[in-house]
């Protein structure tokens, strides 16, 4: 169960898919390298140089690798496979045809885009900064989902919590709609917290739980899984093995997402490039 979207993505804004593609390379918000978007794409590094100078142009299969790598859902991934198509048309009634379907894509994207910044706006720096101060809520947050987890003393068994600590921090949950209370217990009701990928908040998520993490460790030595490595490696290598957890991080998130609620688990995964 996914508990907050990052906007990594502005693929909406933009109807010409070389200039998207450009501002992934470039500026403040740069997230790749050419050679980085060229083998996402399975070209080589010239000839997408080619397709951000507007000399060439990607097919359809390119496109939708590409799309594959930078974790479109099945929307953007259309969204751009059609802007991909218009640029390639050469039919003046095809291009307007496809106009017209890139722009009701972008229409209904961009109106739930600023409907879900509406319904967050109220609370969103407030109750993330909160949210994300420490494990225990997000903990409690997701413990609501699992059925055998939502009475308040099971949940502070379940995380050796007081049970003060944890009406409060449910009392919190409740008033900002992500978890409903329903007589004696506390039921999951939302999880969608929005946060972007630039947020100071975010990396407050990230120090919380590796923490907990190192507690764990500690704790129960051998029972469960940590494993932290530093290694010496090519830059092809790197290469390889960063696009290789990337594929497997959409499996994860596949399967995480179907799994039926039963457990609470942490799952923290840092693999980066230290100079």
């Amino acid at each position: 169960m996914v508990i907050f979207n990052y906007h990594m993505s502005q693929i909406y804004e933009f109807t010409k898919y070389s200039d998207y593609l450009e501002s992934l390379v470039t500026g403040e918000t740069k997230r790749f390298s050419i050679s980085q978007l060229a083998q996402f794409a399975g070209v080589q590094r010239p000839y997408l140089s080619n397709v951000l100078a507007g000399r060439s142009q990607l097919n359809t299969e390119q496109a939708f690798r590409l799309g594959e790598h930078l974790g479109f859902d099945s929307d953007a991934q259309t969204y751009f496979t059609l802007l991909v198509e218009y640029e390639r048309a050469s039919h003046e009634k095809f291009k307007s045809h496809t106009l017209t379907k890139i722009k009701a894509l972008q229409s209904i994207a961009l109106k739930l885009e600023k409907k879900l910044q509406r319904e967050i706006s109220a609370v969103d720096s407030t109750m993330t900064a909160e949210y994300f101060s420490s494990w225990e809520l997000s903990a409690l947050h997701i413990l609501s989902s699992i059925p055998l987890m939502q009475k308040p003393d099971q949940m502070a068994l379940a995380l050796r919590l007081p049970i003060s600590y944890v009406m409060t921090s449910l009392d919190r949950l409740v008033a900002w709609g992500l978890v409903k209370q329903n007589k004696n217990r506390y039921e999951w009701a939302s999880g969608n917290i929005h946060v972007p990928a630039t947020s100071p908040t975010l990396s407050m998520h990230h120090r919380n739980w590796r923490e907990k993490s190192v507690e764990d460790a500690r704790l129960r030595p051998g029972d469960t899984i940590h494993f932290t490595s530093v290694y010496s490696m090519s830059e092809s290598d790197y290469e390889k093995f960063r696009l290789r957890i990337l594929d497997f991080l959409k499996d994860y998130n596949q399967m995480a997402g179907g799994s039926k609620e039963e457990k609470l688990v942490s799952f923290n995964l840092d693999f980066f490039d230290v100079t």
